[in-house]
């Protein structure tokens, strides 16, 4: 399978046109090393997240009230009133049948931007399960007596530094209702993503409401372990285009995350600013809408191709003879590091896979939970002598680069199937 390169396109071309011949290795590399996701995508990892959440939900207090991640003016969500106690005294009361007012266009245009997209998603949700999801209500549907709400639920494209989604949190906490709720075990919080980078996410997992974070594909960093060759000649260009720029703050990314992503409806401003801002003779790579002619690089591909570009990408050589699946647990068992205990752990070994391989998080649940039924894992992730028996058989040592050769009669590892997770390992709790 070749892949295909932005660096090859007329826009990457015009883009590293902005470079002196010494840094344009570099800055090919850096764009190469680029994961692409597009609107469908995004769309796609948030309806999967969401419907694994509603599949969730059961009992008297199953609602779950769905805000679209973005930025407010206001210290606190909603409109609070003064209650006048017995006592004398009085007490801060949120109140209001409605959220924060929908998603307005930006600077008075017609384009909303990602939150667009959300809302429109959100609503969709909402249409698909009306008994669970509730979009953006206010304090008082909370204290439903039918039907009370016990989850807060954030959803958004894309948690880089993590700062928008703390201050979206931060502003529900300084609610004296809000933080009431929850020291009583009323409600929860949960913050979905269709992608994150590592330390965005974990960032986010820290805050004081432990939000239970769903991601659907971790995005890399330029100091991630899988970009270890290249790392030392990107800080190197991003080191050179700081001098020259001083008051730039962003040539990392916004708050350093030095995001390596674009999506085809716009390029955050956790990427590193050399891709998407205009400073002095440096061209963006585009902005808004990415050209037509990168759709085909946006197109994520069926899950075979998804995989084999994974397998590529780390420098292994797969058996296309072999099912998908298969190859999938082949992968995820030569990259497999550590152990992981309890849900946090297993979260963040999901991630960690999910960004060394680019692939989407589910896919990497179901690779570890088959291979533990399987017996291949045991349930804090450790290989079994099976698990090694499997990879010896395809001649992978996890000592070195995976190596799937293609031979005469393909050797069939493993009957596999779609699976549940071991309760053992299971991602989320159901809540009630």
């Amino acid at each position: 399978m070749k892949l295909l390169q932005l660096s090859k396109t007329d826009c990457g071309k015009a883009w590293l046109s902005n470079f002196d011949t010494a840094d344009r290795v570099a800055a090919r590399s850096l764009l190469d090393s680029l994961l692409l996701l597009n609107r469908d995508e995004v769309s796609e990892l948030i309806q999967e997240q969401l419907l694994t959440l509603a599949s969730e939900r059961s009992g008297k207090r199953k609602s779950v009230a769905l805000y679209a991640e973005r930025e407010f003016q206001e210290k606190q969500l909603f409109t609070t009133e003064q209650i006048k106690l017995p006592n004398g005294l009085t007490r801060e009361r949120a109140i209001g049948k409605k959220g924060p007012p929908s998603v307005q266009p930006i600077r008075g245009g017609r384009r909303v931007g990602s939150e667009g997209l959300i809302s429109s998603l959100i609503s969709q949700a909402v249409k698909k399960h009306s008994g669970i999801f509730i979009n953006t209500p206010g304090p008082d549907r909370f204290r439903s007596k039918h039907n009370p709400i016990s989850t807060i639920a954030i959803v958004t494209d894309f948690i880089g530094s993590g700062n928008r989604v703390l201050s979206m949190l931060d502003k529900l906490w300084n609610l004296r209702t809000i933080r009431s709720w929850h020291s009583t075990k009323l409600i929860d919080f949960v913050v979905i993503a269709a992608a994150a980078t590592s330390d965005g996410a974990a960032v986010v997992g820290s805050h004081i409401t432990h939000p239970d974070v769903r991601v659907g594909r971790t995005v890399p960093t330029l100091s991630s372990s899988k970009f270890d060759r290249h790392c030392s000649d990107w800080e190197e260009l991003l080191g050179k285009f700081a001098e020259d720029h001083p008051d730039d703050e962003y040539v990392w990314g916004y708050e350093h995350s030095a995001a390596m992503v674009l999506f085809n409806y716009g390029i955050p401003n956790n990427a590193p600013s050399i891709l998407w801002k205009a400073i002095g003779a440096i061209k963006p790579l585009y902005i808004g809408n990415a050209p037509a002619e990168l759709s085909p690089l946006f197109w994520s591909g069926s899950k075979r191709e998804q995989v084999e570009r994974a397998a590529q990408e780390r420098g292994h050589e797969l058996d296309s003879t072999i099912d998908v699946k298969e190859q999938m647990i082949l992968l995820v068992l030569q990259e497999l590091r550590g152990r992981f205990t309890h849900k946090k752990q297993l979260d963040k070994k999901v991630r960690e896979l999910s960004e060394r391989l680019s692939l989407p998080a589910n896919d990497i649940v179901e690779a570890l939970s088959v291979a533990y039924l399987k017996n291949l894992i045991e349930a804090n992730g450790r290989l079994t002598d099976k698990g090694y028996d499997e990879l010896r058989a395809q001649s992978i040592s996890r000592e070195r680069d995976i190596v799937v050769p293609t031979t005469k009669k393909p050797y069939y590892p493993i009957a596999l199937r779609a699976s549940k997770v071991p309760s053992s390992t299971h991602r989320s709790k159901e809540r009630s």
